[in-house]
């Protein structure tokens, strides 16, 4: 069964990133290839999950289960249909030097070699960018974010898949123009030295 993990620091609280994750309903607004999620029932801290995951032209459905362990971990499998098997473990750990360390690894057996288009959602490359929409994502709806913990801790942005929406670009232009406005201001606060 393929495994695939990866890991990344980002400049946010745990408990933050832990809610993006466990917000499924919202993916469709801001996760590639996500096209569909509909909470079909809840018990306590576990839910169950109707999901629709594609492109424009080819789009499937599949139905799992996420057990939510406030604020490390979050578990999403599935052994129905295209799965054969799918099991995804995030982890957010507060990192010493600030932040947190996240890491997502995920296992899957397809039901068929036809649904290759999922392998290519959850495998190494598309792992990262779904980090990436989680990180831009905490990058707009955190409000203590600043320049200053990108200097002290910088991360990579993933680049933006071209199916991502209208809302995607103007998340990272709006991002953007709030990393440079702090940056010009912490530039004119600094002290000048006076010329001889």
């Amino acid at each position: 069964m393929p495994s695939h993990a990866v890991h990344r620091h980002l400049a946010f609280e745990p408990g933050h990133l832990f809610d993006l994750v466990a917000d499924v309903e919202r993916y469709p607004e801001f996760v590639p290839w996500w096209v569909a999620a509909t909470v079909a029932r809840r018990e306590g801290d576990v839910y169950y999950t109707r999901q629709v995951v594609g492109l424009p032209m080819m789009r499937h459905e599949f139905h799992s289960k996420t057990e939510l362990l406030r604020p490390n971990s979050i578990r999403v499998t599935s052994t129905e249909h295209p799965f054969k098997s799918l099991q995804m473990l995030w982890t957010f750990d507060r990192a010493e030097i600030g932040g947190c360390d996240v890491n997502l690894v995920i296992d899957f057996e397809l039901a068929s070699s036809r649904f290759g288009m999922l392998a290519g959602i959850v495998s190494g490359e598309g792992i990262r960018r779904l980090i990436g929409a989680f990180e831009t994502r905490a990058r707009h709806t955190c409000a203590d974010f600043s320049a200053a913990a990108m200097e002290t801790h910088p991360v990579a942005v993933e680049p933006v898949p071209e199916l991502q929406t209208e809302e995607h670009h103007m998340v990272r232009k709006a991002c953007a123009r709030k990393v440079i406005h702090r940056s010009i201001m912490h530039h004119d606060m600094e002290p000048q030295t006076a010329s001889a």
